[in-house]
């Protein structure tokens, strides 16, 4: 009994101890829908599923923390347009779809620690995002035209847990810059649940 103590209490210790590092990093990946919103009259639009996934580190001090980003996400946004198709005799749909590289830079504060076992954060940062691969479709074809822009500007907030290693979050993603050259100033925001995973 008294060897199956101490091998408890040695795991306590070990995992408080990696749990109060004030440096760590490790893989995550994430998925939730995206919301698209136009600026143009008669446009509706739809939320549509994305995914994400990278790496993140974390720089604690105290009850603070930063945490920088690196992921690569999907975006897509389905809108309707006040037009009638000549092909279809329907409303016409627009499609844009797009890879992006996100760099973000948090800032957060623990607002509950259980002995380095678990944390409760809240947390929010800007978020920018370099458009790699852009795609548009008219009415059920792909578009020649290219009207999205190389980068978009956006600012995250959300609630997180930490359970030993495992991070688990929740986040909105709001976008502040329009992602094409239209008038129609296109912006996606983002609703994630974004897990990690800690080596360090």
């Amino acid at each position: 009994m008294k060897k199956i103590a101490l091998v408890v209490l040695l795991c306590v210790l070990f995992i408080n101890a990696q749990a109060q590092k004030p440096f760590t990093f490790g893989p995550m990946v994430g998925s939730g829908f995206n919301i698209a919103k136009a600026d143009l009259s008669g446009v509706s639009a739809k939320a549509n599923g994305n995914f994400l996934g990278g790496a993140f580190a974390r720089i604690s001090i105290k009850r603070f923390y930063i945490q920088p980003e690196l992921y690569y996400s999907n975006k897509v946004a389905n809108l309707t347009l006040p037009t009638i198709s000549l092909t279809t005799g329907q409303e016409v749909k627009q499609q844009y779809k797009t890879g992006n590289f996100n760099v973000n830079a948090l800032v957060g504060v623990k607002l509950l620690k259980l002995s380095g076992l678990f944390n409760l954060r809240v947390f929010a940062g800007p978020s920018t995002s370099l458009i790699v691969a852009k795609k548009m479709y008219y009415d059920g074809a792909k578009s020649s035209l290219n009207n999205l822009k190389s980068q978009s500007y956006n600012i995250q907030a959300g609630l997180g847990i930490d359970v030993t290693k495992l991070t688990l979050d929740v986040r909105y993603e709001q976008g502040l810059s329009d992602i094409t050259t239209t008038p129609d100033k296109l912006k996606i925001n983002s609703v994630m649940v974004v897990v990690g995973f800690k080596i360090l």
